[in-house]
C-alpha cells in the first residue's frame, strides 16, 4: 500500500502545484494587461509609426503646442528622443542631419489612445509636397522644434485634422498651449 498511496499523494501534490501555478500566472497576466492599461493612460498624447507602433512623440517630450502654427517645441528629452530617428552625418563637424529616417513615413497621432488623425514625415527640402498632415523632419526647422503643415492637393473641402478641440483642451489642461504665435 506504500507505493500506490505514495504515487496518489505526490500526483495529488503534482496537481496542488499546477494549480498554485496556474494561479500565479493568472495574477501575473492581470498584473502586466492592468500595467499596461495605466501606461497608455499615462500617454496621453503620442505620435507613433504606423507601421511598427514605435512611439516617437509623447506628452513628456513636449513643452510647448503652438496652437495657430500646429508648432511643437520639445522639452531636451523630447529633442534627444526626436534626434534619435534622425541619420547624422559625422563626417562633417559638427555632425548634419541627412535625409531619410522618417522622411516619408506614416505617423498616427493619438490622444489617449484614441487615433485623432494620420499623416506623413516629410522634408523641408522635398522638391515635392504631399497631401495632408506633414511632420517635417530637422531640415530646415530650428533644433528643438517639431513642424506640422496641412495641404490639399486638390479642390477637396477636407478639413485640416489637426484642429481637433480635444487636443486643444488637452494641451491647455496641462498648460503647454500657447495660442497665439
Amino acid at each position: 500500500m506504500t507505493g500506490p498511496r505514495s504515487s496518489r499523494g505526490e500526483l495529488a501534490e503534482v496537481v496542488s502545484m499546477s494549480r498554485i501555478s496556474l494561479i500565479a500566472a493568472m495574477s501575473l497576466a492581470l498584473s502586466l494587461s492592468s500595467c499596461d492599461a495605466d501606461r497608455s493612460a499615462e500617454v496621453g498624447f503620442s505620435i507613433s509609426m504606423s507601421d511598427t507602433g514605435d512611439i516617437v512623440l509623447t506628452d513628456e517630450h513636449i513643452a510647448t503646442y503652438v496652437w495657430e502654427e500646429h508648432r511643437i517645441l520639445l522639452t531636451p528629452k523630447g529633442v534627444e528622443r526626436w534626434e534619435s530617428f534622425i541619420p547624422y552625418d559625422k563626417s562633417q563637424e559638427p555632425p548634419i542631419p541627412k535625409l531619410g529616417g522618417l522622411t516619408q513615413k506614416e505617423f498616427v497621432v493619438t490622444l489617449d489612445g484614441v487615433e485623432m488623425y494620420r499623416g506623413h514625415f516629410w522634408s523641408m527640402t522635398s522638391s515635392q509636397l504631399g497631401p495632408g498632415v506633414l511632420l517635417y523632419d530637422t531640415l530646415g526647422v530650428p533644433r528643438g522644434e517639431v513642424r506640422m503643415g496641412f495641404s490639399r492637393l486638390d479642390e477637396t473641402q477636407e478639413e485640416d485634422p489637426r484642429g481637433r478641440p480635444e487636443i486643444q483642451a488637452h494641451f491647455r489642461k496641462q498648460g503647454k498651449l500657447r495660442e497665439r504665435p
